[in-house]
C-alpha cells in the first residue's frame, strides 16, 4: 500500500490513540490494586522432619541443617486475612551462619495461610537473607524472626504481592524430641490485583453492579464485617 500525506495523518492519529489508550488502562489497574495492612498473631507447632532432633551447634556441631514441618492457626483483625484461618508449611533451619558471638541460624522455606472463611490461600515465601531463628538465655527458647514475601495464592489471592513479618519465639516441647510450640505476631501488608478486589476487600462489602458494566460480587471476604451494602444498579453504563 502506497502512503500518501492523506492517510499518514489518520494513521498517525490511530498510532497515538493506540499508545495512549493502552498506557491509560495500564495505570488505571495499577491504580486499582488494594494495599491493605496485615495484623494478627499466629500459634501452632513445628516438628523435626531430618534429623530427629534439632538442636543448635553448641550442643550439637553434627547437625547443621534442620528441617521442619509447620502448621497452627492465626487470628487477622485486618487484610484480606481477617478473621481467621490455618498456616502450614516447610521450614530449614541452616546453622552454617552460627558464630559465638551471633548464635543464629538461617531460615528458609514456604508457608502458605488459608482463610477459613473463604478457603483462599496466600502463599508465601521465607526470604533467608531476612529471616532468623536465635538462641536466648533460656536453652529450651529460641527467637524467631521471619520475612514472608507473598508469592500469590488462589482466589482473591490470586497475583497478591507484599510482605509478612512473623516475629515470635519457639519453645521446645518437654518430653518430646523435635517438637517445638510457635508462637508470633504478624505484620506487614498485602496488596491485591484489580479484579481480585471485587470481592469486597477494605470496607466496601457487597457492592453489587448489575448493569452491563460488569457483575461486581463482593462479598465481604477480607474484613471482619460486610462493609457498605451498596446496590450500584449500572444500567447500560
Amino acid at each position: 500500500m502506497v502512503v500518501t500525506r492523506r492517510t499518514f495523518l489518520p494513521l498517525l492519529l490511530i498510532a497515538i490513540l493506540l499508545t495512549f489508550g493502552t498506557s491509560s488502562v495500564l495505570a488505571k489497574d495499577k491504580d486499582n490494586d488494594v494495599t491493605s495492612p496485615v495484623n494478627g498473631a499466629s500459634m501452632g507447632t513445628s516438628q523435626v522432619t531430618n534429623p530427629t532432633t534439632c538442636n543448635p551447634p553448641s550442643q550439637n556441631p553434627n547437625f547443621l541443617v534442620c528441617n521442619f514441618n509447620v502448621m497452627g492457626t492465626y487470628t487477622a483483625t485486618t487484610s484480606p486475612l481477617a478473621p481467621a484461618g490455618t498456616y502450614s508449611g516447610n521450614v530449614t533451619l541452616d546453622y552454617h551462619s552460627y558464630t559465638a558471638t551471633s548464635r543464629c541460624a538461617t531460615a528458609s522455606g514456604t508457608i502458605t495461610f488459608t482463610n477459613s472463611a473463604t478457603g483462599d490461600k496466600l502463599s508465601t515465601m521465607i526470604d533467608p537473607a531476612h529471616s532468623q531463628v536465635c538462641e536466648t538465655g533460656t536453652p529450651a527458647i529460641h527467637s524467631e524472626n521471619l520475612v514472608l514475601k507473598i508469592t500469590g495464592g488462589t482466589g482473591q489471592f490470586a497475583g497478591a504481592t507484599g510482605t509478612i513479618m512473623s516475629n515470635g519465639s519457639t519453645v521446645d516441647v518437654v518430653g518430646n524430641p523435635g517438637r517445638h510450640t510457635d508462637s508470633a505476631t504478624l505484620t506487614g501488608s498485602i496488596t491485591l490485583e484489580r479484579g481480585n478486589n471485587d470481592h469486597g476487600c477494605g470496607n466496601n462489602g457487597h457492592n453489587n453492579g448489575h448493569g452491563n458494566d460488569g457483575n461486581d460480587n463482593g462479598h465481604g471476604h477480607c474484613g471482619p464485617d460486610h462493609g457498605d451494602n451498596g446496590d450500584d444498579n449500572g444500567g447500560n453504563d
